[in-house]
């Protein structure tokens, strides 16, 4: 792939992934001054419940998707995406009762609310953007994927205007995904119909597919277990460091959000069949080191700020917090490229499950203390830690398995 089209996808999938972002960032005054800090809390830790159902439901597709597309011809990745959908919406069922049983046992103030959030979250696991990712289509993930959710959302911050709860917000939500869902199968096979299949062959296919995602889906859901689960535990341990956590994991993901493209081109661009997968990873790794600082950095000095602007000064974040989130987007930039991009092309499956055990270890075990002493600070920083473990480690499996294959 040459520079400027590079440059080109970059662009088209990050105006995409900033739109939201953007979206996501002005919602935040019209739920705090119609709903209150609690509902709003509520309802992000919804999104933690719903983050970690997703990955159940995506069950390592979201991780492979982009670079197993990008390395397949036409008609083989349109196979792929068919062989995943089944399999993830069989999945939704089963996350979608363990989800509502963890937002009816947290001591939250609308249970019905952050279970509707939870399951829109959870039911994006069997959305497919890691198919046009891996194809390089900006425009067709922008139509079926990015628009829908502007849409609910606008419609849902609407309705928040007109005196709606927390419950149609959450429920608009879900209609959201669902569109997204099917919008997106119908971009990529259509309507038409093959013939199916017997049910025992079926079975059987779909059991191996599932088996032979277990490494990824290991390694994505260790991930999520310690980034979403300080939100998930906080209320129990901590209800008055819920909200000013949420706004802290807010603005990690709004960057994460409208950083991804940068990272998901380079995961499709590095293992191309058309180049040289080494003469391209290098630079990548170089280039997600410098972008990743500057985001990371950004973020520490804009955030605290932004905190007070977008909660009517009810949220008020310190710099100590926004340091931890800045290195926490510092590493997640390279994390993923090496990840991603890297590792997992070259056969490192199980270096990236390694140093997701390594730092769901050190997040798990310093959060209960951290928070207890520090309060949402404290919470921020052991996250800050475990992301530092995990980037170091895969740098090193990195260069370990580099020499074996490129010597």
């Amino acid at each position: 792939m040459k520079f400027p089209k590079l440059v080109s996808r970059v662009f088209g999938f990050s105006s995409s992934a900033a739109i939201l972002a953007l979206l996501s960032l002005v919602s935040i005054p019209a739920l705090i001054s119609e709903l209150g800090t609690t509902a709003w809390s509520g309802l992000a830790v919804g999104q933690a419940i719903g983050v970690v159902g997703s990955i159940a439901v995506a069950w390592g597709w979201g991780v492979v998707g982009p670079a197993s597309i990008a390395r397949r011809e036409a008609e083989s990745q349109r196979r792929y995406y068919e062989s995943s959908l089944v399999p993830r919406l069989i999945l939704l069922i089963p996350a979608s009762m363990a989800i509502a049983g963890i937002a009816w046992l947290l001591p939250l103030a609308d249970h019905a609310a952050s279970f509707l959030q939870a399951l829109a979250i959870a039911s994006y696991g069997a959305a497919s953007p890691w198919y046009f990712i891996g194809r390089g289509m900006p425009k067709q993930m922008f139509l079926v994927d990015t628009l829908p959710r502007v849409l609910v959302t606008l419609a849902g911050i609407a309705f928040l205007y007109l005196g709606a709860d927390a419950r149609i917000y959450a429920g608009l939500q879900l209609a959201g995904t669902i569109a997204v869902v099917v919008l997106t199968h119908l971009a990529i096979v259509g309507t038409q119909r093959k013939p199916a299949a017997t049910a025992s062959a079926g079975l059987r296919r779909m059991t191996f597919r599932l088996r032979r995602q277990v490494p990824a889906l290991s390694t994505a859901a260790v991930a999520a277990s310690y980034l979403a689960l300080p939100l998930i535990v906080m209320p129990t341990i901590s209800p008055a460091a819920v909200a000013p956590f949420a706004m802290s994991d807010r603005f990690l993901k709004w960057t994460v959000t409208a950083i991804t493209p940068v990272t998901q081109v380079l995961q499709g661009w590095i293992p191309a069949r058309d180049g040289n997968f080494r003469s391209r990873a290098l630079p990548a790794l170089h280039f997600s080191t410098l972008f990743g600082l500057a985001c990371g950095s950004t973020v520490t000095f804009v955030a605290p700020f932004l905190s007070s602007l977008l909660s009517h000064n009810q949220i008020q974040l310190s710099l100590w917090a926004t340091a931890g989130v800045g290195l926490m987007i510092w590493m997640t930039v390279i994390s993923r490229v090496v990840s991603s991009a890297i590792l997992i092309p070259l056969g490192g499956v199980r270096a990236v499950l390694h140093s997701a055990l390594v730092g769901a270890a050190v997040g798990l075990l310093l959060l209960v203390p951290a928070t207890l002493t520090f309060g949402y600070v404290g919470a921020t920083w052991s996250i800050a830690v475990a992301e530092v473990c995990v980037t170091t480690y895969q740098l090193l499996a990195m260069r370990t398995l580099t020499r074996k294959v490129w010597r």
